[in-house]
């Protein structure tokens, strides 16, 4: 809901990291096979791709930002955006051999008839 994607370190209940940029719900969630990418899709009708080990511990700071500052720019772990036309971004999943695959609904032009 609040178009942030939140990194935790499960063993000690941390929060790692705040991925910031969607600005619609986040649908899906896929780590590449080597666990250095991180790929999300959105209502916001893009994928993006981020950097989930990076060093920069600074996102986790903005969380006292009010929202729509914190969605004004998107956190500098984003390493890709890849908008679509019209299509909201439902699935998303990276293949055995890392290739990155995403799907959502086709809304083909509306008939005048």
């Amino acid at each position: 809901e609040d178009c942030i994607i939140k990194l935790w370190d499960l063993g000690s209940g941390r929060l790692i990291k705040n991925l910031t940029g969607h600005t619609g719900a986040i649908y899906s969630l896929a780590f590449s096979q080597d666990g250095n990418q991180l790929a999300s899709g959105s209502a916001d009708l893009s994928v993006r791709v981020w950097d989930p080990k990076s060093a920069d511990q600074a996102e986790v700071a903005r969380e006292s930002v009010p929202r729509s500052k914190a969605l004004a720019a998107a956190s500098p772990d984003q390493l890709g955006y890849y908008p679509t036309k019209k299509t909201p971004v439902y699935f998303v999943q990276y293949t055995p051999s890392n290739i990155l695959l995403s799907a959502g609904p086709f809304q083909g032009p509306k008939d005048a008839a």
